[in-house]
């Protein structure tokens, strides 16, 4: 019956052939689901590492400028970071949905097996725990890595953000010292002048 369902009802004439289009049949029906799991879990593993590492390089390039450097290049680092936040809104386009029922397939596997090994003890053998527990750590680990790399680049983010922050501030204080400096010479050089108008008076 199950071979009349895998077949689509096509009976082969020799049993040989039968069993290997049976096996290819059973890879291909195993292997294809994990194969585009796994497709789409590299790729937005991948996109969010180079995203993150883009952020780390720009975090550095503003941390190593001085104010100088900071005030000539403030345009190109504004332009360069809206490019950057550009590129994270069509990833989120793209993937969101995806990573998502990702995560949530994954989850859900998880405690499939979790519950299949805690429910069902005596049915277990030893090759089964081994596949059951096998499927957990690899989903747990898929996991991990979606919530570590994911969870770069908002931190990332919020550290540039307090770094613009900081140079501002430094910049403003900078110019309200001067202005403070320029106007006590101009007051200085004002008290000069009138004593000196006095004294000639």
């Amino acid at each position: 019956m199950y071979m009349d369902f895998i077949s689509y009802g096509f009976k082969f004439g020799n049993e040989l052939l039968q069993d290997i289009y049976f096996s290819v049949k059973l890879i291909l029906l195993v292997s294809f689901p994990f194969f585009c799991i796994t497709t789409v879990l590299l790729f937005y593993l991948t996109a969010s590492y180079y995203t993150s590492v883009s952020l780390q390089d720009f975090k550095n390039t503003i941390e190593k400028c001085s104010l100088e450097e900071f005030v000539k290049t403030q345009q190109e680092l504004v332009s360069r970071y809206s490019q950057i936040i550009q590129i994270l809104q069509n990833i989120q386009q793209l993937l969101s949905g995806v990573s998502f029922f990702l995560c949530l397939g994954l989850i859900i596997s998880c405690f499939a097996n979790l519950a299949y090994l805690l429910l069902t003890p005596d049915q277990i053998v030893g090759s089964t725990v081994f596949e059951h527990a096998f499927s957990m750590l690899t989903n747990s680990l898929f996991l991990m890595l979606l919530f570590y790399f994911a969870g770069q680049i908002p931190i990332k983010m919020s550290d540039i953000r307090t770094i613009f922050y900081v140079k501002h501030a430094e910049l403003t204080s900078r110019l309200l010292t001067s202005n403070k400096s320029h106007r006590f010479r101009n007051s200085q050089e004002t008290r000069r002048l009138a004593r000196s108008g006095a004294f000639w008076l």
